[in-house]
Protein backbone atom coordinates (compact mmCIF):
# COMPACT_ATOMS: atom_id res chain seq x y z
CA UNK A 1 0.00 0.00 0.00
CA UNK A 2 1.34 3.45 -0.90
CA UNK A 3 2.63 5.75 1.80
CA UNK A 4 -0.50 7.96 1.78
CA UNK A 5 -3.21 5.74 0.36
CA UNK A 6 -4.31 4.48 3.79
CA UNK A 7 -4.71 8.06 5.03
CA UNK A 8 -7.12 8.65 2.14
CA UNK A 9 -9.16 5.70 3.37
CA UNK A 10 -9.06 6.45 7.09
CA UNK A 11 -9.64 10.21 7.14
CA UNK A 12 -12.95 10.33 5.20
CA UNK A 13 -14.40 7.49 7.28
CA UNK A 14 -13.37 9.19 10.53
CA UNK A 15 -14.91 12.48 9.36
CA UNK A 16 -18.12 10.73 8.37
CA UNK A 17 -18.43 9.15 11.80
CA UNK A 18 -17.91 12.55 13.42
CA UNK A 19 -20.47 14.22 11.14
CA UNK A 20 -22.98 11.47 11.93
CA UNK A 21 -22.42 12.08 15.67
CA UNK A 22 -21.58 8.44 16.28
CA UNK A 23 -20.98 7.95 20.04
CA UNK A 24 -17.37 8.17 21.18
CA UNK A 25 -17.04 4.54 22.24
CA UNK A 26 -18.46 3.38 18.91
CA UNK A 27 -16.09 5.66 16.99
CA UNK A 28 -13.20 4.24 18.98
CA UNK A 29 -14.21 0.64 18.23
CA UNK A 30 -15.02 1.14 14.53
CA UNK A 31 -11.91 3.15 13.79
CA UNK A 32 -9.79 0.84 15.91
CA UNK A 33 -10.81 -2.07 13.73
CA UNK A 34 -10.07 0.01 10.64
CA UNK A 35 -6.63 0.99 11.96
CA UNK A 36 -5.88 -2.66 12.64
CA UNK A 37 -6.79 -3.63 9.08
CA UNK A 38 -4.81 -0.79 7.54
CA UNK A 39 -1.78 -1.65 9.64
CA UNK A 40 -1.92 -5.16 8.21
CA UNK A 41 -1.35 -3.46 4.87
CA UNK A 42 1.83 -1.80 6.12
CA UNK A 43 0.31 1.60 6.86
CA UNK A 44 3.31 3.57 8.03
CA UNK A 45 1.91 7.12 8.06
CA UNK A 46 -0.69 6.67 10.80
CA UNK A 47 0.76 9.60 12.69
CA UNK A 48 -0.33 11.95 9.91
CA UNK A 49 -3.96 10.95 10.33
CA UNK A 50 -3.58 11.05 14.10
CA UNK A 51 -2.34 14.63 13.81
CA UNK A 52 -5.52 15.54 11.92
CA UNK A 53 -7.78 14.24 14.70
CA UNK A 54 -6.09 15.43 17.90
CA UNK A 55 -9.28 17.26 18.85
CA UNK A 56 -11.22 13.98 19.09
CA UNK A 57 -10.23 11.94 22.19
CA UNK A 58 -12.08 8.87 20.91
CA UNK A 59 -10.02 8.77 17.72
CA UNK A 60 -6.82 9.53 19.62
CA UNK A 61 -7.64 6.59 21.89
CA UNK A 62 -8.29 4.34 18.91
CA UNK A 63 -4.79 5.07 17.62
CA UNK A 64 -3.32 4.59 21.10
CA UNK A 65 -5.04 1.20 21.35
CA UNK A 66 -2.96 0.16 18.35
CA UNK A 67 0.33 1.65 19.48
CA UNK A 68 0.21 4.82 17.42
CA UNK A 69 1.49 8.01 19.07
CA UNK A 70 3.07 11.25 17.97
CA UNK A 71 6.75 11.52 18.76
CA UNK A 72 6.14 14.33 21.27
CA UNK A 73 3.15 12.56 22.85
CA UNK A 74 0.83 15.50 22.26
CA UNK A 75 -1.77 12.90 21.42
CA UNK A 76 -1.66 11.48 24.95
CA UNK A 77 -1.97 14.88 26.55
CA UNK A 78 -4.91 15.78 24.27
CA UNK A 79 -6.76 12.59 25.16
CA UNK A 80 -6.12 13.09 28.87
CA UNK A 81 -6.90 16.81 29.04
CA UNK A 82 -9.72 16.22 31.52
CA UNK A 83 -7.64 13.90 33.74
CA UNK A 84 -4.61 15.82 35.10
CA UNK A 85 -3.36 12.83 37.09
CA UNK A 86 -3.33 10.54 34.06
CA UNK A 87 -1.81 13.34 32.01
CA UNK A 88 1.11 13.59 34.43
CA UNK A 89 1.61 9.83 34.37
CA UNK A 90 1.73 9.85 30.57
CA UNK A 91 4.42 12.53 30.67
CA UNK A 92 6.79 10.69 33.01
CA UNK A 93 9.04 9.33 30.29
CA UNK A 94 8.46 12.09 27.75
CA UNK A 95 10.68 15.03 26.96
CA UNK A 96 8.54 18.03 27.87
CA UNK A 97 9.61 21.58 28.52
CA UNK A 98 9.43 22.99 32.02
CA UNK A 99 6.54 25.34 31.24
CA UNK A 100 4.32 22.51 30.10
CA UNK A 101 5.13 20.41 33.14
CA UNK A 102 4.35 23.36 35.41
CA UNK A 103 0.98 23.85 33.71
CA UNK A 104 0.15 20.17 34.21
CA UNK A 105 1.21 20.28 37.85
CA UNK A 106 -0.87 23.40 38.46
CA UNK A 107 -3.90 21.67 36.98
CA UNK A 108 -3.30 18.57 39.09
CA UNK A 109 -2.82 20.48 42.33
CA UNK A 110 -5.45 23.12 41.62
CA UNK A 111 -8.34 20.81 40.73
CA UNK A 112 -9.17 19.61 44.27
CA UNK A 113 -8.70 23.12 45.67
CA UNK A 114 -11.16 24.49 43.13
CA UNK A 115 -13.66 21.81 44.13
CA UNK A 116 -13.13 22.76 47.78
CA UNK A 117 -13.64 26.44 46.93
CA UNK A 118 -17.00 25.72 45.33
CA UNK A 119 -18.19 23.98 48.48
CA UNK A 120 -16.86 26.78 50.68
CA UNK A 121 -18.70 29.33 48.53
CA UNK A 122 -21.92 27.44 49.19
CA UNK A 123 -21.17 27.18 52.92
CA UNK A 124 -20.41 30.91 53.06
CA UNK A 125 -23.76 31.69 51.45
CA UNK A 126 -25.45 29.62 54.19
CA UNK A 127 -23.47 31.13 57.07
CA UNK A 128 -24.47 34.55 58.45
CA UNK A 129 -21.58 36.94 59.04
CA UNK A 130 -19.18 35.43 56.51
CA UNK A 131 -16.39 37.80 55.45
CA UNK A 132 -13.46 37.67 53.06
CA UNK A 133 -10.25 39.60 53.75
CA UNK A 134 -6.78 39.83 52.20
CA UNK A 135 -4.51 37.07 53.49
CA UNK A 136 -1.60 38.72 55.34
CA UNK A 137 0.44 35.51 55.38
CA UNK A 138 0.38 34.86 51.60
CA UNK A 139 3.58 35.18 49.59
CA UNK A 140 1.69 36.09 46.40
CA UNK A 141 -0.85 38.89 45.86
CA UNK A 142 -4.53 38.15 45.47
CA UNK A 143 -4.88 35.47 48.15
CA UNK A 144 -7.70 35.91 50.64
CA UNK A 145 -8.92 34.45 53.93
CA UNK A 146 -12.50 33.33 54.34
CA UNK A 147 -13.84 33.76 57.88
CA UNK A 148 -16.89 31.75 58.93
CA UNK A 149 -18.48 31.32 62.33
CA UNK A 150 -19.56 27.69 62.65
CA UNK A 151 -21.17 26.51 65.85
CA UNK A 152 -20.21 29.77 67.48
CA UNK A 153 -16.49 29.31 66.67
CA UNK A 154 -14.22 30.74 64.04
CA UNK A 155 -13.12 28.70 61.02
CA UNK A 156 -10.91 30.06 58.24
CA UNK A 157 -9.71 28.98 54.81
CA UNK A 158 -7.28 30.43 52.29
CA UNK A 159 -8.85 31.27 48.94
CA UNK A 160 -6.64 31.40 45.84
CA UNK A 161 -6.88 34.24 43.28
CA UNK A 162 -8.42 32.01 40.56
CA UNK A 163 -11.24 31.07 42.94
CA UNK A 164 -11.97 34.60 44.19
CA UNK A 165 -14.86 35.03 41.77
CA UNK A 166 -16.78 32.29 43.55
CA UNK A 167 -17.03 34.53 46.62
CA UNK A 168 -18.53 37.65 45.08
CA UNK A 169 -21.55 37.19 47.36
CA UNK A 170 -19.39 37.32 50.51
CA UNK A 171 -18.72 40.67 52.19
CA UNK A 172 -15.17 41.82 51.43
CA UNK A 173 -13.44 43.60 54.29
CA UNK A 174 -9.92 44.96 54.93
CA UNK A 175 -7.44 42.86 56.87
CA UNK A 176 -7.81 45.17 59.88
CA UNK A 177 -11.55 44.52 60.19
CA UNK A 178 -12.35 43.07 63.65
CA UNK A 179 -14.31 40.26 61.98
CA UNK A 180 -11.21 39.20 60.05
CA UNK A 181 -8.86 38.54 62.95
CA UNK A 182 -7.57 34.98 63.21
CA UNK A 183 -8.13 33.51 66.70
CA UNK A 184 -5.07 31.25 66.47
CA UNK A 185 -6.86 27.96 65.75
CA UNK A 186 -4.93 25.22 63.97
CA UNK A 187 -6.22 23.22 61.03
CA UNK A 188 -6.88 20.27 63.36
CA UNK A 189 -8.81 22.48 65.76
CA UNK A 190 -10.83 23.91 62.89
CA UNK A 191 -12.05 20.49 61.82
CA UNK A 192 -12.69 19.49 65.41
CA UNK A 193 -14.99 22.50 65.67
CA UNK A 194 -16.72 21.52 62.45
CA UNK A 195 -17.11 17.91 63.60
CA UNK A 196 -18.63 19.02 66.91
CA UNK A 197 -21.12 21.29 65.17
CA UNK A 198 -21.97 18.58 62.64
CA UNK A 199 -22.70 16.17 65.48
CA UNK A 200 -24.91 18.76 67.14
CA UNK A 201 -26.87 19.36 63.93
CA UNK A 202 -27.21 15.62 63.36
CA UNK A 203 -28.64 15.20 66.86
CA UNK A 204 -31.17 17.95 66.21
CA UNK A 205 -32.23 16.24 62.99
CA UNK A 206 -32.61 12.93 64.80
CA UNK A 207 -34.79 14.53 67.48
CA UNK A 208 -36.94 16.23 64.84
CA UNK A 209 -37.45 12.93 62.97
CA UNK A 210 -38.57 11.16 66.13
CA UNK A 211 -41.20 13.71 67.06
Amino acid sequence: MGWSSANRIFNPIARALQDAHVPAESRRKILGDLIDGLQDGDWDTEDESLEDFLDDPAIVSAFADHGVHLSDRRCCRAALADDPRAQLLSMRSDEVDEAEMVRALDAFVGAPYHERARLLALLAAMTPGAVLAPAPDADEPGWALLFLTIGGQQCTWHISPPDAGLFAHVEHVPAIDPRAQWDGHTTEEKYQRIAAHTAELAQRCEIARNR
